[in-house]
């Protein structure tokens, strides 16, 4: 009891006295209470809202798995066609030098089949030419030599005897020619 006395002296501030007791137990109760109403207004929401989130980032992460998945197999298939596209590109480039390399022997063939029949045709110009030119010299020699012949036949013989010889002379050159 002396406590209790002690508590009621004046100038103390705190004494535990019955009616300390009693607002320690109202407060308690009220603060036990209050914990209740705040876990059953408070913690169960949080709880199912922690409880939504967990779930929404478990399927998040999975979602992010399946995409890592469907990613990894659109790169493959995409390394797959590049890879068809490189072979194909490989196989048109080989093709078009073959067919460069066929088309650069036929032109050649084709340019020296041209050059043949190009010296052929020349050969064949010099050779009529020569023998144009042949004919000629021929033809001239038959009136130098008819020339000459008139002359000195002239001098010494008739006109018969002329044109017999002349003949003759005619026939010895076109059998020489």
């Amino acid at each position: 009891m002396r406590i209790l006395i002690l508590a009621a002296e004046p100038g103390r501030i705190f004494g535990l006295d019955q009616q300390t007791f009693i607002s320690v137990a109202i407060q308690l109760l009220n603060a036990c209470f209050l914990a209740g109403i705040m876990t059953w207004l408070l913690y169960k929401p949080v709880r199912k809202t922690l409880a939504k989130r967990r779930d929404k980032i478990a399927k998040q992460w999975e979602d992010a798995a399946v995409s890592e998945a469907e990613a990894q197999e659109l790169k493959e298939q995409y390394q797959k066609k590049l890879d068809d596209i490189e072979l194909e590109r490989r196989e048109l480039l080989a093709k078009a030098k073959a067919e460069a390399t066929n088309q650069s022997k036929q032109l050649l063939e084709n340019t020296k089949q041209e050059i043949d029949r190009i010296k052929e045709e020349a050969e064949k110009a010099i050779e009529a030419e020569k023998e144009e030119m042949t004919e000629q010299l021929r033809q001239q020699i038959i009136d130098i030599a008819t020339l000459m012949c008139e002359k000195l036949l002239s001098k010494t013989l008739d006109k018969a005897q002329h044109e017999e010889l002349i003949n003759e002379a005619l026939g010895e050159l076109e059998e020489i020619l």
